[in-house]
């Protein structure tokens, strides 16, 4: 399964069962490869690329073997988003949920007076 920390991607270099941890101490990434090669891209665009791209930076993290990396991404990171506002704050939603309200009401009300 492949991961990131901040702007290094760690990919398995095969489909075979890979495991290998991934410290993230202050902006150090410690890179510890537990059974299985890895490799790891400091910087990549997107994580889907890192895995079909060569790039001379990307290197090879080899079964039982650490390595460390510094994270300076530069502007490859991606950005949180920050959402809007929740969606029950929207005029649409509150129009629909007094419609509700009051459409229940109506039919409680015919329920009780009967015909």
């Amino acid at each position: 399964m492949r991961g990131r920390s901040g702007c290094i991607a760690v990919i398995p270099t095969s489909a075979d069962r890979t495991q290998y941890e991934v410290q993230n101490l202050d902006g150090k990434v410690v890179v510890l490869g537990l059974s299985k090669d890895v490799y790891v891209d400091p910087s990549f665009a997107s994580l889907q690329k890192a895995r079909h791209r060569p790039y001379p930076e990307r290197t090879i993290v080899h079964e039982k073997e650490q390595k460390a990396y510094s994270q300076s991404c530069g502007e490859n990171v991606p950005q949180a988003v920050a959402g809007r506002d929740a969606i029950l704050n929207s005029p649409t939603a509150q129009w629909l949920a007094t419609g509700v309200v009051v459409g229940t009401a109506c039919y409680y009300f015919a329920l009780a007076i009967g015909p």
